[in-house]
């Protein structure tokens, strides 16, 4: 026997007992990791004032230091009328939220995710992208907090299926997850570049075929279902913060078990309604629950305590107006500073096997009967 699979042997012996222990063990869990430090790393493309993007550091009249940035050339786009683009399986199949393989640079693979609950008015890129392809970077080191890890990059190239753009602008937040077992041994990184609702609502539409693995989607081309009949329909509202109209969030309105909730649709969430703990004692009397779990809920990596400790609220009737279902969860997440602007989200947990149509042009979601 040789010393790989005498390994193999003994963690999978002690994966199966752990798993059957009562103890609190994350077996595989996630970590946050910070990035490398691009102000030291070597061999690095900084931008200049000949690349598609450049930025400076700038004083405002206050004395604070902070920057601006300037697009040298605008962002190419090339698709055909209707673009399509297959599903990362492996990514979906493990999170369940839409995501499409992406190529950047010398054809390399990620995963893209098409996320209506990010609102950058960029790509979300992370350290390893900029470094396997040379992506011009500018790390934003005069910022403070969180901002003060992050990077603005130019993404000379992404293509999602028969869909290119060329020379747009990314941001880096500076770190990455870290998949370990047992906290000790890593297993993998995360790879995902995210695709924000900024970007996706310039087109008219992106339509989800679950059952297919794929994702259609247009600039030119209205959405036009073959039978409305054959159709659910929610009405949808994007609205932008007040003191930055480039941070959008997309809103649905339809009843919950005959209650108005209005959750924020986020198409880069895996499960299905989010919502803290003082939105669930409002209208916890308006379900059955059946069963209950305890789990850690993995938030955006960049924001605070991102691992809250949640339940997992199992109800009997689960009404999404006139889509009924039963036996679904419901993630009750303690309060937090995080959630700015909903304390109810909607991810695409219950959409699973459907055909799902993020209607930008006529402000509506589609859900196939």
């Amino acid at each position: 026997m040789n010393k790989k699979y005498a390994l193999y042997i003994l963690l999978s012996a002690l994966i199966a007992i752990l798993s059957g222990c009562d103890m609190n063990i994350a077996i595989i869990d996630n970590t946050v990791i910070p990035d490398i430090d691009f102000t030291a790393a070597s061999n690095l493309k900084l931008m200049d004032h000949h690349g598609p993007i450049f930025i400076q550091e700038i004083v405002t009249d206050d004395g604070y230091d902070t920057y601006e940035y300037s697009s040298n050339r605008v962002p190419i786009v090339d698709m055909p009328d209707i673009a399509t683009a297959d599903f990362h399986l492996s990514e979906y199949n493990r999170n369940n939220y839409m995501v499409v393989k992406g190529k950047m640079g010398d054809d390399r693979t990620y995963p893209v995710i098409l996320d209506t609950g990010a609102n950058l008015e960029a790509l979300i890129v992370q350290d390893i992208h900029i470094r396997q392809n040379n992506l011009p970077v500018y790390p934003l080191t005069n910022s403070s907090g969180p901002e003060s890890k992050m990077s603005l990059c130019a993404v000379e190239k992404l293509q999602l299926g028969d869909f290119k753009i060329n020379d747009c602008t990314g941001v880096s937040w500076g770190q990455h997850i870290e998949l370990k077992l047992l906290g000790l041994i890593p297993l993998g990184r995360s790879t995902d570049i995210c695709f924000p609702l900024p970007m996706m609502s310039k087109f008219k539409y992106f339509e989800f075929d679950i059952p297919a693995r794929q994702v259609r989607f247009s600039i030119k081309k209205s959405f036009e279902p073959e039978n409305e009949e054959n159709w659910h329909r929610f009405p949808m509202t994007i609205e932008c913060m007040e003191n930055d109209p480039t941070k959008q969030f997309l809103f649905l309105d339809l009843e919950i078990n005959g209650k108005c909730i209005r959750p924020m649709l986020d198409t880069g969430a895996g499960l299905g309604l989010m919502m803290n703990n003082r939105l669930w004692q409002q209208v916890k009397d308006n379900f059955e629950p059946i069963g209950r779990r305890k789990f850690n809920f993995i938030l955006p990596f960049h924001f605070e305590g991102n691992k809250p400790r949640c339940t997992a609220v199992k109800v009997k009737n689960l009404n999404l107006g006139d889509i009924k279902m039963t036996g679904k969860e419901i993630t009750v997440l303690p309060e937090t500073k995080n959630w700015k602007k909903a304390d109810c989200i909607i991810g695409m947990g219950y959409f699973q096997e459907k055909t799902v149509t993020l209607d930008f042009e006529n402000k509506t979601l589609w859900v196939k009967k």
